[in-house]
């Protein structure tokens, strides 16, 4: 290169000849070398400028390739920022419509849950009033069972009078026969009057054991005595009974007139309880209409909250971030502390390069001319920041208008509160006047039931005295006569009285029933107000949804330019970074100019230092190979010399034969195994050469991201400070609209809190009303179970003590005629029955009601007795049948007895009489209990008369 640059400038000069350069003074010899100094330089300076000027010219390419790529991963990375943002809005969007869904479908699901109860109220009230009407049935059904079973008795005891005047006849045939007989018997008896003085002796024995017989007769009067006496003292405790009957009676009445005062309140009070019924499905309605809008609230607080979550992850971020930026500003602090070190020590660089400066200035005003294009780009930047900032101004406006929007809401909220508040409060009270109605109309039902007992008694008394006017007609005394009218008269009244009474009461019933009526079309005008009501909720809920529709489209609409901005924001990001990597690299090229420079300049006396090195190196591997030939030379005469000897030691040996054949193949077999050897080493040697080449690309790899960080790192310019503080403001500015909207985010979270504390109340209010209401209605169905109980209870018990008394009455009203010691012992024999008939119904009645049985065994161990063993009700009635049957031979007996006596003429044989006696009992046919008692009677008097049958 210098060679021909000297002759270059020699043809220049005109001197291409050296034979036509003049004669070298001393002068002009130094002028040459300084010429060929300053071309030599002049050389230098010219293939340095050419070799930086392509060293710019790639640079610059580099610098535009590089700004492409930069350009479109940024456009890369705004697509996928704009395709994240899209998705999000999406996941959000869906993630809002599933709750929206959710919050819809729990709220049907209480609706149905509450149409469901609602439902299960009305049947469970149906089910009641069918109950009720069911059980009137009945009661009307045994009403008619029993009259019809009253009825059937009275059939059956004009039957038995029928059969008493057949018999009756039947005595009056059989004393005509016994009057032909007793003629004949006189004759026979004065043939007997000759035996009878012979039997006189007879007789006086028999008389002794007649007296052991009064004996026995006078000890069974005794315990007929006792008898008496403790049926006295029952029929004491029967008129205390009936002592309590009439005071039971007369609160009866007393509550009558309470029924009927009670009965006009019910009816001013039903009318109210209409009124608030309306009134309360009107709040209702009210509050389900509340109650979605709370919901509808929630959702939107909730989706505030989400939002407030995600403006505080950005707070954070921006704080990191400005954590980060404060960090890098150390740390760029720190390297211009050093860089400002280094510049001082490059200074006296920088002084010997002036000279170079003043070529390189051409180069600086291009590059000035590219900086003044950025700094247009840095105005445009300004510009859209500014635009960005009004939009940012228009979005904190229309957000304004949405918390106005949101409070006035909110105050809407409160009044529509206050307002569920109210009709709640009605709601409650309508509901507790409906619980009184309800319990009023059980009351006057029970009261019915009652009255219809009442009916049913007082016609059981009837049946009673007819019964009782039946057995004493013929009998009794005019006066008793009298007096037992004047008691009919008296129950005839009565009865009349209780006719009203019943009148009244089916007045009462039907007016119930129309009253029913009447609750039952207010029922269904409410459910048409209810269905209307639902309508208008549907009405509601659709515009609603529009208005929740309208909201997410403006929130879409905000989240758009709130997206726009960061875009916005983005891009002044990148253009800020590339205005700063444009600095960075034209500062980066001078120093690389600079750097390069020296490392010329370095590179250069390093060449130098290797030439004379190499030169060295050179002379020292001559010398090398010189010896080595030597050496070679006389290890080749050392070899001749050791092959000779050895073919005269293998000459030598005696018998052994050395080959150089099986040298050879020892030879051969150990190269071999050295060949596999470094087969393998070979192999070992390409992969480690080949680990090493990726080793040397991952270095590569490592120093171009280090040359990389480096060239983004050492960046000697500091930020803008007006840019900083133009970002601090915006900051500032920022955290005070966040503080904002987390002071109005509280507020708004303290009327919800408060809002939900008033939902649980009112929640809880209505749980505790409706278990109390419950809770009442189980107590009153209890009531009305144990009052049916106990009505039928004392129906029986007032039945059992009727049937007793006109037993009693009979017992008791019987003319008692002449007795004889046979009827007396059929009298105590027929007591004794009766006795045990009562006991026997005593005891079916302890079975029927287990509860009387601890007073009856009270009662009774005071008088020294026990129930006797348990029949069945149809011996019972057997029972009381027979008695009444021998009570009727036992009276038919009596007078044909007498009547013997007086025809007789006081002529009293008692073997006669009771074979008189046996013959009517034998003629009269008697169901099988009586001919039982007659055939025991008769073997009685056998026994108590022995030896007559032989005479």
């Amino acid at each position: 290169m210098d060679e021909t640059l000297e002759s270059k400038i020699l043809k220049d000069l005109g001197w291409s000849d050296e034979f036509m350069i003049p004669v070298a003074n001393d002068e002009n010899k130094k002028l040459a070398s300084q010429i060929r100094d300053l071309i030599q330089k002049k050389a230098q300076l010219l293939s340095t400028s050419n070799d930086q000027d392509l060293k710019q010219k790639y640079v610059k390419k580099s610098i535009k390739s590089t700004i492409d790529a930069i350009n479109y991963n940024n456009d890369l990375i705004n697509s996928q920022q704009n395709q994240l943002n899209s998705h999000i809005a999406e996941s959000l969007r869906q993630t809002n419509e599933i709750s929206h869904n959710e919050s819809q479908l729990k709220q049907m699901r209480k609706k149905k849950a509450h149409i469901e109860d609602r439902l299960r109220m009305l049947a469970f009230e149906e089910n009641k009033f069918k109950m009720r009407i069911e059980k009137q049935k009945g009661l009307i059904e045994w009403a008619e069972n029993v009259l019809e079973e009253a009825n059937s008795e009275l059939d059956r005891e004009d039957n038995v009078l029928d059969l008493m005047e057949k018999y009756q006849m039947q005595d009056r045939e059989q004393f005509k026969e016994d009057e032909l007989k007793r003629q004949r018997l006189l004759k026979d008896f004065q043939h007997a009057e000759t035996i009878l003085q012979n039997e006189v002796a007879e007789l006086k024995a028999r008389e002794i054991e007649f007296e052991q017989i009064l004996k026995m007769g006078r000890q069974l009067n005794k315990e007929r005595n006792t008898l008496i006496d403790q049926w006295e003292y029952s029929m004491k405790i029967l008129k205390l009974r009936d002592v309590d009957i009439c005071v039971v009676d007369k609160q009866i009445e007393s509550l009558e007139k309470e029924v009927g005062e009670e009965t006009l309140r019910l009816e001013e009070e039903k009318k109210n309880l209409d009124e608030e019924l309306r009134t309360n499905q009107e709040r209702a309605q009210a509050r389900r209409y509340y109650s979605n809008q709370c919901n509808g609230f929630r959702i939107k607080l909730q989706q505030m909250n989400k939002e407030l979550n995600e403006l505080r992850h950005e707070k954070r971020f921006l704080s990191s971030h400005l954590l980060e930026l404060n960090h890098d500003k150390k740390l760029y602090k720190r390297r211009i502390r050093t860089i400002q070190n280094q510049t001082r020590d490059k200074k006296q660089r920088l002084e010997q390069l002036e000279k170079k400066q003043e070529d390189l200035k051409q180069k600086l005003n291009s590059v000035d001319s590219e900086v003044k294009s950025t700094d247009e780009t840095v105005k445009q930047l300004h510009e859209l920041l500014k635009h960005e900032q009004l939009t940012h101004c228009t979005l904190n406006k229309d957000l304004e208008k949405i918390c106005k929007q949101l409070s006035g809401r909110v105050n809407e909220i409160t009044n529509l509160r206050a307002q569920y508040e109210s009709r709640s409060k009605e709601i409650e009270a309508s509901e507790g006047k409906l619980h009184g109605l309800l319990r009023e109309e059980s009351k006057t039902l029970e009261l019915l039931g009652k009255q219809s007992d009442l009916l049913h008694r007082r016609n059981v008394e009837l049946g009673s005295v007819q019964m009782k006017i039946i057995d004493l007609q013929g009998v009794k005394s005019d006066e008793y006569m009298q007096a037992l009218e004047k008691e009919l008269r008296e129950l005839i009244e009565k009865k009349k009285g209780l006719d009203k009474c019943l009148d009244t009461a089916k007045r009462e019933s039907k007016r119930m029933d129309v009253e029913i009526v009447k609750t039952m079309l207010q029922i269904r005008k409410d459910q048409l107000n209810l269905d209307q009501a639902k309508a208008q909720l549907v009405t509601a809920r659709v515009a609603v949804d529009g208005k929740t529709k309208l909201l997410g489209h403006v929130r879409n609409q905000n989240q758009e330019l709130a997206m726009h901005e960061n875009m916005l924001q983005l891009r002044r990001a990148q253009l800020r970074s590339q205005m700063i990597k444009h600095s960075n690299q034209v500062y980066s090229l001078e120093k690389t100019r600079i750097e390069m420079d020296s490392i010329i300049a370095t590179r250069r006396a390093e060449i130098e230092t290797a030439k004379s090195v190499l030169l060295t190196r050179k002379r020292t591997l001559m010398e090398i190979r010189s010896n080595l030939k030597r050496s070679l030379d006389h290890l080749t005469v050392r070899i001749d010399q050791l092959k000779t000897r050895f073919d005269v030691i293998v000459y030598s040996l005696e018998g052994e034969v050395y080959n150089c054949v099986a040298f050879t193949i020892q030879n051969i077999q150990e190269k071999h195994v050295l060949l596999e050897q470094g087969n393998e080493l070979e192999a070992d040697i390409i992969k480690a050469e080949k680990e090493i080449i990726a080793l040397e690309n991952t270095v590569q790899v490592v120093n171009s991201s280090n040359v990389s960080y480096k060239s983004a790192v050492f960046q000697v310019e500091e930020y803008n400070l007006d840019i900083e503080q133009d970002i601090d403001k915006q900051l500032e500015q920022e955290l005070c609209v966040l503080e904002d909207i987390q002071s109005d985010v509280a507020e708004l979270t303290k009327d919800i809190q408060t809002l939900e504390e008033n939902l649980t109340w009112l929640i809880d209010r209505e749980n505790q009303l409706t278990k109390q209401w419950t809770d009442k209605d189980n107590k009153v169905q209890q009531l009305g179970v144990e009052l049916n109980q106990q009505t039928t209870k004392l129906i029986r018990a007032e039945k059992q003590i009727k049937q007793l008394k006109r037993t009693l009455e009979l017992i008791g009203h019987e003319k008692q005629p002449m007795i004889l010691l046979a009827e007396k012992d059929l009298c105590t024999k027929e007591l004794i029955e009766s006795n045990e008939s009562a006991l026997q119904q005593l005891a079916e009645l302890s079975v029927r009601h287990p509860e009387t049985a601890p007073i009856l065994s009270q009662y009774l161990s005071h008088m020294k007795l026990s129930l006797p063993l348990r029949h069945s009700p149809a011996t019972s009635v057997l029972s009381a049948r027979s008695q009444m049957s021998d009570l009727n031979s036992v009276r038919s007996f009596a007078s044909s007895t007498t009547r013997l006596g007086s025809e007789v003429g006081g002529a009293r044989d008692p073997c006669k009489l009771g074979a008189q006696w046996r013959e009517k009992s034998s003629m009269t046919p008697l169901p099988s209990n009586q001919q039982t008692k007659s055939g025991r009677q008769q073997s009685a008097a056998t026994s108590s008369t022995p030896g007559t049958g032989n005479k």
